[in-house]
């Protein structure tokens, strides 16, 4: 699913190993994706998702205190643990 939006928070760099030995890094961010609807009205919307893709620091303050507006693709995941369900969201494929 393809949206427009400005980062408003990122979370700093995560990393880790999978169970199969593969290294990963990972950023949560927070995209506000709100909107003006046909009516004039404005519309809140926003939502936090992980990213796996690599981006700097300086990258993502430029993003976020220039309020540029991005395309991001996000994708849904739900997930079992333990008897719970859990909803993955993933934000890749970030382009001015």
């Amino acid at each position: 699913m393809r949206f427009l939006g400005k980062i408003k928070q990122y979370s700093s760099e995560v990393q880790g190993t999978s169970n199969d030995g593969r290294e990963w890094k990972r950023r949560d961010l927070v995209i506000d994706a709100g909107y003006t609807n046909e009516r004039g009205e404005e519309v809140e919307q926003s939502f936090a998702g992980s990213t796996f893709k690599e981006f700097t620091d300086e990258q993502l303050e430029q993003w976020a205190a220039s309020q540029k507006q991005l395309a991001v693709y996000i994708a849904f995941r739900a997930r079992e643990y333990d008897g719970k369900f859990y909803q993955d969201v993933s934000i890749t494929n970030i382009r001015e």
